[in-house]
């Protein structure tokens, strides 16, 4: 009788810890899911113009040598987030306007690359015009999902 209760005990010991596998598992594919989503238009937006806003405040305190390096990286490192977000979101939506933003983006971050370079002729203020650029055609998609979105309704 004392035998029974013991593998019955250990079998319900095996079933929990299964149990509590299948359920971090679960949470983990959720977590991910969550932090792996592409974000939408209007947050996409908001990160371009922050971008945009750091661009600006990094051409009016224009330094040279590390300091130059240290702030143009730290803005390609954010541009190159940015490409790569509009890439993934153009290539899931099938939007050339977003494909054409970056395409943009991407003339961006070569000017970037060459200005932390230190190529003759390049500066920030060519990025800047991108990156408004940029947001313009972002406006127009913006202003695009709207009309649609009524006609929808």
């Amino acid at each position: 009788m004392t035998t029974m209760l013991l593998v019955s005990g250990s079998l319900w010991i095996r079933y929990a810890v299964y149990a509590a596998i299948i359920l971090v598992g679960v949470i983990v594919l959720l977590l991910l899911r969550r932090f792996s989503r592409l974000p939408s238009h209007a947050e996409l937006k908001n990160r371009m113009k922050e971008l945009s806003s750091q661009v600006a405040e990094a051409e009016k305190h224009a330094a040279n040598g590390y300091d130059r390096l240290k702030t143009a990286s730290k803005l390609l490192y954010q541009l190159d987030k940015l490409v790569y977000i509009t890439s993934e979101l153009a290539q899931k939506e099938r939007d050339g306007d977003l494909d054409m933003l970056c395409t943009m983006l991407e003339q961006a971050r070569a000017v970037l690359f060459a200005y932390r370079s230190g190529a003759e002729g390049q500066d920030l203020g060519e990025v800047a015009r991108k990156l408004d650029e940029g947001l313009a055609l972002l406006e127009r998609i913006l202003a695009r999902d709207a009309e649609l979105k009524k006609k929808a309704a």
